[in-house]
């Protein structure tokens, strides 16, 4: 059983990951461009490596 302390970091990490997210989408968006190369994404401080879509929760 998970303790109090692992919920509240557990909830304050997935805060802090939507907030990210968001930021990003946020950023994407303005730009109206369809893709991005990786020198244009780390601009925006993300990396990409590889993406696996059987892994990806809505």
């Amino acid at each position: 059983m998970a303790s109090s302390i692992d919920l509240q970091e557990r909830a304050r990490l997935r805060d802090k990951y939507k907030e990210a997210v968001e930021s990003l989408i946020h950023k994407l968006k303005s730009r109206s461009k369809p893709t991005y190369t990786y020198t244009e994404l780390a601009q925006f401080r993300v990396s990409v490596q590889s993406i696996d879509p059987k892994i990806i929760h809505s």
